[in-house]
């Protein structure tokens, strides 16, 4: 995570958090879209998704998520 991430998840000390996947900060209940997700981009292609998850202090926030597939310089194009 980097400090915009710390601040927006209201995480003071990343230790606890240090080595959990990303899917487990989300709540069961939407936890599919993130993986669906991560599926998409690993597959190369862009994804999105709107849902609420929790800040570390439990202030409920509601994320609206783009990831982006990121290839090796060396990678060939996924068409």
């Amino acid at each position: 995570m980097n400090v915009n991430d710390l601040c927006l998840m209201e995480i003071d000390n990343f230790a606890p958090f240090k080595g959990k996947s990303w899917a487990s900060l989300w709540p069961e209940e939407s936890r599919y879209l993130l993986t669906d997700a991560i599926d998409n981009v690993r597959q190369g292609r862009h994804s999105r998704f709107e849902a609420p998850c929790p800040t570390a202090k439990g202030a409920m926030k509601y994320w609206d998520v783009s990831l982006s597939p990121v290839n090796r310089p060396d990678a060939a194009c996924n068409g």
